[in-house]
């Protein structure tokens, strides 16, 4: 039987692109552990993996490229190589891992996995996963490890396990139902939503960062982790307002960031990414491949409005989302370029609420799931709210472009997150003008220790006698920055001079003569108000 290739699906267009304009990263490898915390039977295991390989179509997905159209087909299962490698501890593990997270994959003609299986000297072992994102997402990896286990543990008690229907959960079924909505009148139903969502397009919000250089390299997508929590006590009253006003705790979060966001980057109209699992009935939930969508959340904030209506709003705007999901970003960023066709994206900051459950369907072998960033990222910041394997707890995992921001800039981002929870929770009535974004610590090093500015001078000199000593002694050093611009001491002083020369031949300013400073924050602004200390030492001199 001959190849059936078929076009990309739009989350996998939206993948190939990324692939294509950061080429030679791995920022669409999507990597992970899982450890089994009793000895292991390594080849009934390694049986185990390959037997998932066989019954899910989307683990065999490859690509070609021919006439510079990029097409795929799912291969036939052939046997594939599962190396086990001994290691003989968690930091050698580490390692490992990370080292396989950076492996960039062949992206044509190619299998687009890699298992590694790893063994530990009391012979307890797992295996570490990493997977394209074309044919995968991070449920897909929940299917992955529960299937795995299911599989492993019927053959450990010697039974038949019972295999998946290939036909039924099969990536191609999706491919093929996608078409079939491109075609349909809910396809053109979404496109009007979204073009009436952006009707208009907003600016792109970011958080600024005193590590933030202009000269960054747009292309650098180099990026780390810092996993901070929310302490239990705040969660438990977190979980308790979600409770009584009957919204999801992600739209909680989202409203406390998006308000943070607005805030700092001085819009109150602009979009978050927010990932959306994008699987609508039972198959498509127990089938692998990639149907995740990340679509641009508009954020509108009207700082008279109570946090209680700017919540609801949010509830709303994410329900209307969700209505309209299938609509890929790739087709809104498609349609918008058809105006502004300079436009690369429409947000900055991602915020996600992963809730992949990888332990909880297999209970009878002991084993447990580990994530693994691949350290590249596209966006400024990614913001990942979770709990992956009922653990109670929430974590936000923050993955930040090390051009952009520092681990610093990070842990100040958190805690002023959980100085607004608090506010919040104190008076939910509160205005979103009243809440306040920074710490209590903050506060006080502001208001105690920054206006603290008495210093010694020299009593028998004036302000602008010190900036002329300054002028003749560090004439080429720099006075005053602003925006992507700066004036030295001595080109300073120049141009106060010529102003002051000006007003006073020119204009005829004499003593007692008042004179307004009228002028944006600017170069300009600095010329005049030293110019006018000149002339009040010089007219009052004479």
């Amino acid at each position: 039987m001959g190849k059936i290739f078929y076009d990309l699906t739009t989350p996998q267009k939206s993948i190939y692109l990324t692939e294509e304009y950061y080429k030679n990263t791995n920022i669409n490898n999507i990597a992970g552990t899982m450890m089994i915390n009793v000895p292991v039977d390594f080849d009934k295991f390694i049986l185990a993996i390959k037997q998932f390989v066989r019954q899910n179509d989307g683990c065999r997905i490859k690509l070609t490229n021919n006439e510079q159209e990029v097409k795929q087909w799912v291969s036939s299962y052939e046997d594939f190589a599962v190396p086990i490698i001994d290691v003989s501890s968690n930091e050698e593990l580490d390692t490992l891992t990370n080292n396989i997270v950076k492996e960039q994959f062949s992206l044509y003609n190619s299998l687009l996995f890699k298992f590694v299986v790893f063994r530990f000297p009391d012979n307890h072992g797992g295996f570490i996963i990493n997977m394209h994102h074309i044919i995968s997402d991070s449920w897909t990896l929940g299917i992955l490890v529960n299937e795995i286990m299911e599989i492993y543990a019927a053959f450990m008690e010697n039974k038949e396990a019972t295999f998946k229907d290939t036909s039924t959960y099969s990536y191609a079924n999706y491919i093929l139902s996608e078409q079939e909505y491109i075609k349909s009148d809910k396809y053109q139903k979404d496109k009007d939503y979204w073009r009436e969502i952006f009707s208009s397009i907003p600016d792109n919000a970011t958080i600024p960062s005193v590590a933030y250089s202009s000269n960054t390299d747009g292309l650098d997508v180099s990026a780390l982790r810092k996993q901070l929590s929310i302490p239990i006590t705040l969660l438990k009253q977190i979980k308790d307002y979600c409770n009584i006003h009957r919204i999801s705790l992600f739209n909680f979060l989202t409203a406390i960031f998006s308000i943070y966001i607005g805030r700092v980057s001085n819009l109150d109209d602009f979009c978050v990414g927010t990932p959306i699992l994008n699987r609508s009935n039972f198959k498509e939930k127990n089938t692998t491949g990639i149907f995740i969508n990340t679509l641009p959340l508009r954020i509108s904030i009207d700082n008279n409005l109570s946090f209680t209506g700017f919540l609801n709003s949010i509830v709303s705007n994410s329900m209307s989302l969700l209505r309209h999901q299938k609509y890929s970003y790739q087709n809104i960023l498609e349609d918008l370029r058809k105006k502004q066709n300079d436009l690369i994206s429409l947000y900055n900051i991602m915020i996600s609420y992963q809730i992949t459950k990888m332990n909880n369907q297999q209970e009878t072998i002991p084993h447990e799931s580990t994530w693994y960033f691949n350290k590249t990222i596209a966006n400024d910041i990614d913001i990942h709210i979770f709990d992956l394997n009922d653990t109670n707890e929430l974590n936000i995992a923050y993955d930040y472009k090390c051009s952009k921001y520092s681990s610093k800039d990070i842990e100040q981002i958190h805690n002023r997150i959980l100085a607004m929870i608090s506010q919040v929770l104190t008076n939910d009535n509160i205005n979103l003008s009243e809440i306040e974004i920074v710490t209590e610590e903050e506060k006080k090093k502001l208001i105690c220790e920054f206006n603290q500015t008495k210093t010694d001078y020299p009593k028998n000199k004036t302000v602008i006698q010190l900036f002329e000593e300054q002028v003749k002694c560090n004439p080429l050093e720099t006075a005053v920055i602003f925006e992507n611009q700066s004036l030295t001491y001595q080109e300073l002083n120049d141009k106060a001079n010529k102003l002051a020369y000006f007003l006073m031949k020119e204009k005829h300013i004499k003593p007692h003569t008042l004179i307004g400073i009228m002028t944006n924050r600017s170069f300009e602004m600095v010329i005049r108000s030293t110019c006018y200390f000149k002339m009040w030492l010089c007219l009052y001199a004479n």
